[in-house]
């Protein structure tokens, strides 16, 4: 891979992340996402458990 094609893949990463990380956010109003620069993001739902 060249400079040019590196460059466009972690332009097209970043941009699919962030759109995961939105829908995540939309559909699981309890979701927590963390993101840690560069294009790393961490999906956690917060849960309560009953006994």
């Amino acid at each position: 891979m060249n400079d040019k094609q590196k460059a466009a893949a972690a332009a097209h990463d970043a941009d699919f992340t962030e759109a995961q990380a939105k829908a995540w956010e939309r559909i699981v109003p309890t979701a927590q996402v963390i993101r840690i620069p560069p294009q790393t993001t961490i999906f956690t739902k917060r849960m309560s458990l009953r006994f």
